[in-house]
């Protein structure tokens, strides 16, 4: 047997070239059944222990690229489509489509987001109903008071895409910060941070709009 045969693989994880097959024939999003055979086709030794790890890696490359085509991982039209995948009405219609449900934690993408290949930028805010709304129980926690309700600082420890990260948070009554948004920015320009504060600001007021009209709780 070749000493490069991949039927030996002794590793912790996913074998590579598994990882390579199934990208390269798309089956990120195929029924199990068809990842089942890629394995069996590849006549692996450990044979239940790799179809458990393959469903395992499956479902967090899934969710991670959200109906990307492989193709397009890492390119500014993958990250497009990754946007609009990600929105609050795709992210519903999903989930509703799958008998999956809608809730206040459910993470999705803001709107007013850009991803221009042209121009080489992208301003994405990540959040949720949940996070989104600790904006406007810190005002009113601190309506008295003159502590700012909101921070933000970047970082390049958490990477998407190659890009920085905003964070976005409020303050709590004990001084901590807690994030309630992440926005993926191309640079730190004054420009980027304000076009992701105005998506924040936007979005909360749009959440607490539609909660009062439903008598939905705050």
């Amino acid at each position: 047997m070749a000493h490069s045969d991949h039927r030996l693989h002794k590793g912790q994880g996913l074998p590579k070239v598994l990882k390579a097959e199934i990208l390269r024939q798309d089956l990120i999003s195929a029924p199990a059944k068809k990842i089942r055979k890629v394995i069996m086709d590849m006549d692996f030794d450990d044979q239940s222990s790799i179809k458990f790890k393959a469903m395992s890696w499956r479902q967090r490359e899934s969710k991670k690229h959200f109906g990307v085509e492989s193709t397009m991982l890492g390119s500014w039209g993958g990250l497009f489509q990754w946007c609009s995948n990600n929105t609050k009405a795709a992210v519903k219609a999903t989930l509703l489509a799958s008998g999956g449900i809608f809730d206040s934690n459910t993470p999705y993408v803001v709107e007013g987001w850009v991803v221009n290949a042209e121009e080489q930028k992208c301003i994405i805010v990540h959040t949720s109903e949940n996070l989104i709304l600790n904006t406007y129980r810190a005002s009113v926690l601190h309506k008295e008071s003159k502590i700012k309700v909101l921070a933000m600082d970047h970082t390049y420890r958490l990477v998407h895409e190659g890009h920085a990260t905003l964070l976005i948070g409020s303050i709590a009554p004990d001084q901590s910060c807690r994030v309630i948004a992440y926005a993926t920015c191309t640079d730190e320009a004054t420009t980027s941070i304000t076009a992701s504060l105005k998506c924040v600001q936007a979005e909360a007021r749009s959440v607490l709009l539609f909660r009062a009209e439903h008598g939905i709780n705050i």
